[in-house]
C-alpha cells in the first residue's frame, strides 16, 4: 500500500473539494470509496515473494509418509526435483501381486566357513567377506534425516535391537559408502543384497551413509537397496539407518 497522498490522490480529493464549491456537499462516503479504490490499485506494490512449492510439496509428502502422499507430489511434479525418490519409495507397492515381501524374513542358517553370512544369534549378522558386523534388523528405527540416524547409530547397545551381544554405547556407527558398495549386490532386486541373506527388516529403499558429498557439504551419499544405485541426497530429507560395527 501508499506510504503517503501522492499528486493523483491529492488531485483526486481536490477535485472533490471544488467540485462542492459550485453544487452539493461532497459526499463524505463517496470522498472514501474512491480513495480506497486508489490505495487498492497501487502499481507500486512489491509482489510477493516467491515460494518453492516444489520443495513445499516435497515436505509435505515425507512429514505424511504415506504411499497416497508420495502419489499426490508426483501427479503434481512428474518431473520434480524429488520425483526419482518418490518413485522408489512406491515402487515396492507397484509390484504385481507375486512379489516378494518387501520385509524379508529369512531363516537363520547354519554357520558355515564358506558362507558369505553367519547369523551370531545375538541380533547380529556377520560379514564373512568384509568382517563387518551389521545390526540383523535393517529396520529398527525407521525414516531418520541425517543427523538423527548418526546419533540413533551411536547410542545403539545391547538390550536395544533385539541385541544381545555385549554391546555398548559408541562401537555401533553408520556404514560408509565403501562399506555400502561391499555389501550390495547389484545383480539382485528388492532388495540388492547376495542370496540367502539372514537380515530381517529389509527394506527396497534408501538408506543412509556416513559419507558426506565432497561437492556439496549439506549432501550425504545414500544407497537404494531396490536397485543398489548410489547418490547423493539433502541431510534434511528422511532415509532409513542401518547400523553396523567393526569385527571382533
Amino acid at each position: 500500500m501508499r506510504s503517503g497522498w501522492s499528486w493523483l490522490g491529492l488531485g483526486i480529493l481536490l477535485g472533490l473539494t471544488v467540485l462542492s464549491a459550485w453544487s452539493a456537499e461532497p459526499d463524505p462516503a463517496e470522498i472514501k470509496r474512491r480513495m480506497e479504490i486508489y490505495m487498492r490499485d497501487d502499481p507500486a506494490e512489491k509482489p510477493a515473494p516467491a515460494i518453492d512449492y516444489d520443495h513445499e510439496a516435497w515436505k509435505a509428502a515425507t512429514e505424511c509418509g504415506k504411499a497416497a502422499c508420495f502419489r499426490a507430489y508426483l501427479e503434481d511434479y512428474p518431473k520434480g526435483r524429488y520425483a526419482k525418490i518418490a518413485r522408489a519409495r512406491l515402487e515396492p507397492e507397484s509390484k504385481p501381486e507375486s512379489r516378494p515381501p518387501a520385509v524379508t524374513e529369512r531363516p537363520t542358517p547354519a554357520v558355515r566357513s564358506n558362507q558369505r553370512f553367519t547369523d551370531n544369534n545375538d541380533g547380529t549378522v556377520t560379514d564373512n567377506k568384509s568382517g563387518l558386523i551389521w545390526l540383523k534388523d535393517a529396520n529398527c528405527f525407521g525414516y531418520k534425516d541425517w543427523s538423527t540416524a548418526i546419533d540413533l547409530a551411536k547410542r545403539l547397545k545391547n538390550g536395544q535391537c533385539d541385541l544381545h551381544d555385549r554391546s555398548v554405547a559408541g562401537q555401533w556407527r553408520l556404514p560408509s559408502k565403501e562399506e555400502w558398495e561391499a555389501l550390495i549386490d547389484r545383480k539382485a532386486r528388492n532388495p540388492a543384497l547376495p542370496s540367502g541373506h539372514p537380515f530381517t527388516g529389509v527394506r527396497s529403499s534408501y538408506y543412509w551413509s556416513s559419507t558426506p558429498s565432497k561437492d556439496n557439504a549439506s549432501f550425504v551419499w545414500i544407497v537404494g537397496l531396490n536397485g543398489g544405485h548410489v547418490d547423493t541426497f539433502g541431510q534434511t530429507l528422511t532415509y532409513y539407518v542401518w547400523p553396523v560395527r567393526d569385527g571382533r
